[in-house]
This record gives C-alpha cells, sequence and structure tokens, in this order.
C-alpha cells in the first residue's frame, strides 16, 4: 500500500456564537485544490473564559488588600509579581542593629 503524500496546506480558523451555543470552524485548504473542514462545540471552553475574567476583579481585590506578603512564580521558582508587602517582609533590613 502507497502512502499519500503530505501537501501543503493553508489553515484558518474561526470562532462564533450560534443560539446559545460556540462553535470553533478549522478550515484547511490543500495546494491541490481540495479543503477539510473540522467543526468543535467550545461552549464550555467560552463559559470557563467568561469566568475566569468575571474572577480577576475579585482576586485582583483580594490581592491588593490582603495584609500578608504575596507573591506569583513561574514553575521554575522565578517571581513574576509581587505585593510590596513581600517585598518588605523578605528584604534585609535597611539600617539598625547587625544582632
Amino acid at each position: 500500500m502507497e502512502r499519500a503524500a503530505l501537501l501543503p496546506i493553508e489553515h484558518g480558523r474561526t470562532a462564533r456564537q450560534v443560539g446559545s451555543r460556540w462553535l470553533q470552524s478549522d478550515r484547511y485548504t490543500t495546494s491541490a485544490g481540495g479543503w477539510v473542514a473540522l467543526y468543535a462545540d467550545i461552549t464550555a471552553v467560552k463559559h470557563a473564559e467568561q469566568a475566569l475574567r468575571a474572577s480577576e476583579p475579585r482576586l485582583q481585590t483580594i490581592f491588593e488588600n490582603a495584609p500578608m506578603g504575596i507573591f506569583l512564580a513561574d514553575p521554575q521558582g522565578e517571581v513574576s509579581f509581587h505585593k510590596l508587602v513581600y517585598q518588605q517582609i523578605t528584604s534585609p533590613a535597611q539600617g539598625g542593629d547587625n544582632d
């Protein structure tokens, strides 16, 4: 059995709301003039994105008003963001006793 040769393709992706559902369509056009279209229901993804956007202001309020040091770090341990309180807690004391 002979394998089909891979052909270069062009790709296009769109997402649109149809009633209460969200559909994502991917369109692939081959250099031979053919095409393939794939459709996926991404309603759950859109609802999760909406919930995340809605929770961001609450998280920001907690972050800004918490009396403790808070920081965000990546998986390698690099701190990407921190509150001033965190910096005050973790920085060596300026001046004062050396005890």
